[in-house]
């Protein structure tokens, strides 16, 4: 289906020829911007200029690639709700779940799900099933030749307005080439980062309404490309104002009444083409006579290097990294390692609230498609498949310490359970025979920390003792002092 699928796409996709457009003037800065920046106005799609976005700021594609590790650290992997002790079934049942779930790659699934969500607003994926099977092929839908109707009479018709996806489509714009989602034994997943009561205009230029999500990288656009802007700029003011190097040739054996001619116009014309075709022999000569970075040239020839001369510009670094820390912040990430410790604590708990939401939408979809998947392979009942959970816990190591002293101070109010302590921590409840083993150590540790007392005061009472011998003699002399 995924080739079927590849070919259906690459029948439509548009050729990127580059088209004979008029003679750019004006200044040669003006020109390499025109020349550099033409690509991305040509774009018509959101989602491909997205996607080129992120290939030429490194700043946007890293800041992306980071949330997307840190929703993909979120996963923790597959859990049981279970109200007693793990039963020998439920056992076997938790580890089919986890092999279940590692076939199926979901760590690497959360990671691209997380990066797309990012940087289109939404991921959408179909899932086929069959009995015996579960999920034969999971297949990612491309978000820049998808779009959503709710019913087929919707299709191809530019002024419909669309509020519930119930239909996915690709290739909506060509009749022949359409491809409609879900089909049997199919299930559409879509993830979205924030469509609630959100207006965008679909791939077929429609008004929807709760559909599709903003991306976070459309507020970014002037950012990035001010920068792109600013870079070429910079290079090509480097590059003409580098050294140069100069050949001052002497020509004073040419000269013009050497020519013929009927007026001084013709001979001064012979002139100058005699110069010029002078000249260029001596450029394609002294290619050929460079030797090790030297040259072979005749007496009265000058080679020089001259430079720029009261140049005053002004370096782009500074500015460069104001747009690039305007990028990071307006992805919601954080500059590192710019002030205290409190300060790095409230920036990482601000860090941690994107990928935290997004691993919980990407968990909801990804469940459902794991209870689907063992539902149809092992049948498992209803009952059991609501016991099947997947583990997410988000605390970076500097957040941790910070956890814990939180989780001491409410287990000392006697406030939550034991358990839910424990989920804060990320942890999952304590098996029965955890709980007995804690108790040998807490045991073992009283028992010790009792000698240890003991231990204490006998040493304390032979420190009071005096070190040489008691004899009757010093005793009565004691006494008496």
């Amino acid at each position: 289906m995924a080739e079927w699928i590849r070919k259906r796409l690459e029948s439509v996709r548009k050729p990127k020829l580059q088209q004979p457009s008029s003679v750019i003037t004006g200044p040669a800065s003006i020109q390499a911007l025109e020349t550099a920046l033409s690509p991305l106005r040509e774009i018509e799609n959101r989602y491909d200029l997205y996607r080129e976005f992120l290939r030429m700021d490194p700043e946007a594609s890293n800041s992306v690639s980071r949330l997307a590790l840190l929703t993909q650290f979120a996963y923790k992997g597959c859990m049981l709700h279970v109200d007693k002790e793990f039963t020998e079934e439920e056992k076997l049942m938790l580890r089919t779940v986890n092999k279940e779930a590692e076939s199926l790659q979901f760590k690497s699934r959360f990671f691209y799900i997380a990066r797309h969500l990012i940087r289109d607003g939404d991921e959408v994926f179909a899932a086929h099933f069959e009995d015996n099977i579960g999920a034969k092929q999971i297949q990612p839908l491309p978000i820049s030749k998808l779009t959503a109707v709710e019913e087929e009479e919707q299709l191809g018709k530019t002024d419909a307005q669309i509020f519930y996806p119930v239909i996915y489509c690709l290739n909506e714009a060509y009749n022949d080439k359409r491809i409609l989602f879900p089909q049997a034994n199919q299930k559409v997943y879509h993830v979205s980062l924030s469509n609630e009561a959100e207006e965008v205009i679909d791939n077929m230029n429609r008004y929807t309404f709760g559909v599709w999500s903003e991306s976070p990288l459309e507020s970014l656009r002037s950012r990035i490309l001010w920068k792109q802007a600013i870079l070429i700029a910079d290079i090509l003011w480097r590059y003409r104002n580098v050294p140069r190097e100069v050949h001052e040739i002497d020509t004073s054996h040419i000269k013009p009444e050497m020519f013929p001619g009927a007026t001084p116009e013709e001979r001064l014309s012979a002139y100058q083409t005699a110069v010029q075709n002078y000249l260029k022999a001596y450029a394609g000569e002294i290619q050929k006579k460079k030797v090790d970075q030297g040259y072979i040239i005749t007496k009265g020839t000058k080679i020089y290097y001259t430079e720029p001369k009261r140049v005053a510009y002004t370096s782009p670094n500074d500015l460069n990294d104001q747009i690039n820390e305007s990028i990071r912040e307006g992805l919601g990430w954080h500059k590192a390692g710019t002030g205290t410790f409190a300060t790095e604590l409230v920036e990482a708990s601000y860090v941690v609230l994107l990928p935290d939401m997004m691993s919980m939408k990407i968990r909801d979809a990804l469940l459902s498609l794991l209870r689907e998947h063992l539902r149809r392979k092992y049948r498992y009942s209803d009952e059991n498949l609501s016991k099947i959970d997947l583990n997410m816990s988000l605390v970076l190591d500097i957040l941790r310490g910070e956890v814990v002293r939180q989780v001491a101070v409410l287990s000392a109010a006697r406030t939550h359970t034991k358990d839910e302590l424990r989920r804060k921590l990320g942890d999952e409840p304590l098996t029965q025979a955890q709980k007995d083993e804690l108790v040998s150590i807490d045991e073992a540790g009283r028992t010790q920390g009792v000698q240890s007392a003991l231990d204490m005061v006998a040493t304390a009472d032979r420190q009071r003792e005096p070190t040489t011998p008691i004899t009757p003699q010093s005793r009565r002399d004691k006494q008496q002092t």
